[in-house]
């Protein structure tokens, strides 16, 4: 079992006074796209953690079949997102997901690329897939099971780098030529800009 986590819970304070994930890309709210693609992917759950504005984060939901965790403590750093997705999996899941939902190019084709790298490798060892689109590391990130409690036990509130930093040799990597699947959206010129792409 596969399970993805998607941390919606941010303040996106280099965006302004707006919620960068609900803003209008078309048709939907911008963190709708990465949700729909996990939804049709290769995974067998998906989690989306809630935080700032997490009423109108889960309205925009509407009747995806997502499970919705409320992180109480999203003021405090990604890395407590992530942590409030972790202590939700359930015991059958072997690997888990770790989405940023400012990402709306990221494709099922690409979603399912990380998860089948994964289910090759040993089921008895530990592995990190992370995905890189040239020589540059992207995201989502999956860790097998093995990483949950270290995950939960971190203390550095900017995400997992940590974690990875300190188990490099159980890193496997997906390679991709596509940049877009490596956008983010984090100000209001970066938002603007899409309407070039």
């Amino acid at each position: 079992m596969i399970t993805a986590i998607v941390t919606a819970a941010g303040m996106s304070t280099r965006m302004g006074t707006q919620n960068k994930l609900l803003l209008p890309l078309k048709g939907k709210a911008l963190f709708l796209h990465l949700v729909d693609a996990l939804i049709a992917a290769n995974v067998e759950e998906v989690i989306v953690v809630s935080g700032h504005e997490n009423k109108a984060v889960e309205q925009a939901l509407g009747d995806r079949q997502v499970q919705i965790v409320f992180n109480k403590d999203y003021a405090l750093g990604l890395t407590t997102s992530i942590q409030a997705g972790v202590r939700n999996l359930k015991p059958k899941c072997e690997g888990f997901l770790v989405c940023l939902s400012d990402m709306p190019f990221v494709t099922t084709d690409y979603l399912n690329a990380i998860v089948a790298t994964f289910k090759n490798l040993a089921k008895d060892k530990a592995h990190i897939v992370i995905p890189k689109v040239g020589e540059k590391r992207a995201h989502p990130i999956l860790f097998s099971k093995h990483f949950a409690q270290a995950i939960l036990d971190h203390k550095v509130m900017t995400g997992c780098k940590g974690v990875i930093q300190n188990n490099n040799s159980a890193i496997s990597f997906v390679n991709f030529k596509d940049t877009q699947f490596n956008i983010d959206i984090d100000t209001e010129e970066e938002y603007n800009n899409l309407n070039t792409i």
